[in-house]
């Protein structure tokens, strides 16, 4: 959790360990007045993890009866344990619930529930994976990848896009996407090459912007054509490897897998190299930004 005006002065004070420690503090009480300013938020968080329980329970009782009853307990399990992972990180980011007039929100858009939807997911595909359930898996990971359209449509149509949906929706790309990948990784389905781009890329990703926004700041996270291109790319050609392993004759498998798995090598390769150009780019720009927002700050202290 960043918050840029108490980061920039622990930038001034050159990351020194009682800075540090002070900007722990302030960021602790900034989250706690997030939350006692905002009970509303709080209890709609409440309902929408219940409903999720809900779905996920529905879930696991479903493969209980048509699996077996070790899976249906697995899965609720893990999943409700994840669950609790994500409810807390939208609760200590309760600042973050604002439109894009920076006015504070009362409730869980619809648009960021499909986000914690899709992100509730994540541990069921994983142990549908490695249980050799891939049928169930598919449909599990195109109902996420669809509700990862589906949310940013709804944002746009209900004008509902709010800072923790820009900021929540990569963080729900990479758990969701990663995941999957090493589950077919580890159930020796799909090359660990793909595995190690995958999370090569998202720690460049994630890495890098918090380094900027840290070291240098503000991070403005904007979609752009191709990333929003290489996610559905992406989805589709992990769905298809899924889909030949699962159904396709042999004959088919042999000849389709090799090339699916070069794609998918190809186009991660390429959203690394993306990656890199952009955060490259990023830290030419940044320091005059930082430059700015620090003279500010010292002009304001001086005013007061």
């Amino acid at each position: 959790m960043f918050y840029e005006r108490l980061l920039v002065r622990l930038r001034k004070e050159r990351f020194r360990p009682t800075a540090i420690a002070a900007y722990a503090r302030g960021t602790l009480r900034r989250a706690r007045q997030s939350l006692d300013e905002n009970p509303e938020f709080v209890r709609s968080l409440l309902v929408v993890t219940l409903i999720l329980f809900g779905i996920l329970f529905v879930q696991s009782a479903w493969f209980s009866v048509f699996i077996s009853r070790s899976i249906g307990i697995r899965f609720l399990m893990w999943s409700s344990v994840w669950l609790g992972l994500v409810f807390f990180w939208p609760l200590i980011h309760t600042s973050l619930n604002r439109d894009s007039e920076d006015a504070p929100l009362g409730k869980v858009t619809v648009a960021n529930f499909f986000s914690l939807l899709r992100l509730s997911l994540v541990p069921g595909i994983f142990i549908l994976i490695l249980s050799k359930n891939t049928g169930y898996a598919i449909a599990l990971f195109a109902a996420g990848a669809l509700s990862d359209v589906f949310d940013g449509f709804i944002a746009r149509k209900l004008s509902q896009q709010t800072r923790m949906g820009v900021v929540m929706d990569p963080i729900v790309d990479v758990a969701f996407n990663t995941s999957v990948i090493w589950a077919l990784v580890i159930s020796w389905k799909l090359s660990p090459v793909i595995g190690v781009l995958i999370t090569l890329r998202y720690v460049l990703l994630l890495g890098g912007a918090a380094y900027i926004y840290v070291f240098r700041g503000p991070v403005r996270i904007r979609p752009t054509v191709f990333g929003r291109l290489t996610a559905v790319f992406l989805s589709v050609m992990i769905l298809v490897f899924m889909y030949l392993h699962e159904y396709a004759t042999p004959l088919l498998r042999e000849r389709l897998s090799g090339v699916i798995e070069a794609g998918l090598a190809i186009l991660i390769a390429g959203t690394i190299l993306h990656v890199l150009i952009m955060g490259l780019y990023s830290l030419r720009q940044y320091p005059r930004v930082v430059s700015a927002e620090e003279n500010s700050e010292e002009q304001a202290q001086t005013g007061a």
